[in-house]
């Protein structure tokens, strides 16, 4: 789950550009808003780390980051596939499953 912002996870591109990076985080904002709406899981992003994207048969996203949950912040991997369907998965330090989501 460590990953700083200068070291691309394994198999992953480097670091998303500014721009690129910022239309990112907007996605997974409105993703988390969906689920939210959608699910039991509520979340909004407290801290991004870093953001990389890898094009393969569709994109896959993934956040190293901070999700809040109203009262406290977590430490989490955050992977989207974009693609049909589109999903994405929650993994946070301290908790024992991953959770995923269909959008």
């Amino acid at each position: 789950m460590k990953a700083d912002n200068n070291t691309p996870l394994e198999g992953m591109d480097e670091e998303m550009e500014d721009l690129l990076r910022e239309e990112a985080i907007e996605l997974l904002k409105e993703s988390l808003s969906i689920i939210s709406q959608e699910h039991a899981a509520s979340y909004d992003v407290a801290k991004v780390i870093s953001v990389q994207k890898q094009y393969v048969s569709g994109a896959v996203t993934i956040f190293v980051g901070q999700l809040t949950d109203g009262k406290t912040n977590k430490q989490c991997v955050i992977t989207t596939w974009e693609g049909y369907p589109n999903n994405i998965k929650i993994k946070c330090e301290g908790d024992d499953a991953e959770l995923s989501f269909t959008l």
